[in-house]
């Protein structure tokens, strides 16, 4: 998968590190001390008191800003509290934090940071600092510890910082970054996953990470191989499936056809309406039919390989098939495709289509099983009993 550009990581951690300016300003907590709720009057009743002070640089600092462009400038007006806090706190993070942000030289201000970072690294605003230099600058793995330190302290921030878990995601030589940093030692980092799952354009490096980085988890990579089937990603969707199916009897889509359904749709997705259902038997032997008089269309389907020229497809069953062959017929059509390229109809007891393909029709294939009970005929009941699919 190609790299996305450093532009959008830069931007996406700007909006990041501003929803953290807005929390840090206008959001503190109900249990902080004086010096965090009111330094100016904790300054007043302690002229000594280095934290209130350094708040109160941080405050200056971020009052009125709307775009982290703006904090540089800013910084000018918040220097000389922050020197004063310096003086009385020595470990002032907030202070440091002033300090990078004012200074021009990008090198002196990375070893002020450095130097920060090694008194605190708790603090919201020196991690935004931090993460803002170490997306600025392509160190995507310094960004992600920093991340991961962020949302264990602050877990309250996931919505303002996965965006910028997003961007880095997206960038496949990140991918090793990550496996390092989601251990499962946080529980922001199975959030941050559970995510990922719902956004298409991050699918295929999540199957990429899945496959190469962790163990094999079915509820989990299962319903990864049905939203990457949905979103067009047939063969990443396929090698999760053969991962998640390898011992699994019955899970191939060549020789004799098993009646999983577990992982659709590379196993078997049933209709199951009340009357129009299908359904794997009990005796685990066959596929259990139900067509209601009046309804009917793609009972099951599934993802068949169909490799060379075609295929040769026996079903043995014991529908009741009427003479025109209208109410039970085998289909196939490309993956998200409507139309059938293939469409014939069952015979009594078993039945053999010669399915012959063209080179390039379609790069995944969809099997159908099309029952209708027209209104007024009877309900149809009956068991498939095998699907046998050779090549031709």
């Amino acid at each position: 998968m190609a790299n996305t550009p450093t532009k959008p990581v830069r931007a996406a951690a700007s909006v990041a590190i501003g929803l953290i300016i807005a929390l840090a300003v206008f959001f503190p907590t109900a249990s902080a001390a004086l010096f965090r709720k009111n330094p100016d009057l904790a300054v007043q009743l302690w002229p000594a008191n280095g934290m209130a002070l350094e708040q109160m640089a941080s405050n200056r600092l971020l009052t009125g800003v709307t775009d982290p462009a703006d904090l540089p400038g800013k910084s000018a007006e918040a220097l000389p509290i922050a020197k004063s806090a310096a003086e009385k706190f020595a470990l002032s993070p907030k202070a440091h934090a002033v300090f990078a942000f004012g200074e021009a030289d990008l090198e002196q201000r990375d070893r002020i940071l450095a130097a920060a970072l090694k008194l605190n690294r708790r603090d919201l605003l020196l991690q935004g600092l931090a993460l803002d230099r170490f997306v600025e600058q392509g160190q995507y793995p310094q960004a992600l510890s920093a991340l991961d330190r962020m949302l264990r302290v602050h877990p309250g921030q996931q919505g303002a910082l996965f965006p910028v878990l997003d961007q880095a995601f997206a960038r496949s030589s990140t991918l090793p970054e990550f496996a390092r940093i989601l251990d499962g030692t946080s529980d922001w980092h199975e959030n941050y996953l559970a995510g990922v799952l719902l956004k298409k354009q991050l699918l295929p490096n999540l199957a990429r990470f899945q496959l190469e980085y962790r163990e094999a988890q079915p509820d989990f990579d299962g319903e990864l191989v049905s939203r990457l089937s949905d979103a067009g990603h047939h063969g990443d969707a396929m090698l999760l499936y053969r991962r998640l199916s390898a011992d699994q009897p019955g899970a191939r889509s060549s020789g004799e056809l098993g009646w999983s359904d577990r992982y659709p749709p590379f196993d078997w997705a049933f209709s199951n309406e009340r009357d129009f259902r299908a359904q794997t038997a009990l005796s685990g032997d066959a596929m259990d039919i139900f067509v209601r008089s009046g309804s009917g269309g793609v009972i099951a389907e599934r993802v068949l390989d169909v490799a060379g020229s075609g295929v040769r497809i026996t079903i043995a069953h014991d529908l009741p098939v009427d003479t025109d062959g209208e109410n039970a017929r085998l289909q196939l059509r490309c993956a998200g495709a409507d139309e059938p390229v293939f469409d014939a109809a069952f015979s009594a007891g078993v039945s053999r289509f010669e399915v012959p393909v063209a080179k390039g029709t379609c790069s995944t294939y969809v099997l159908g099983l099309n029952i209708r009970a027209w209104r007024g005929q009877p309900t149809i009941r009956g068991e498939i009993r095998s699907i046998v699919v050779e090549p031709l």
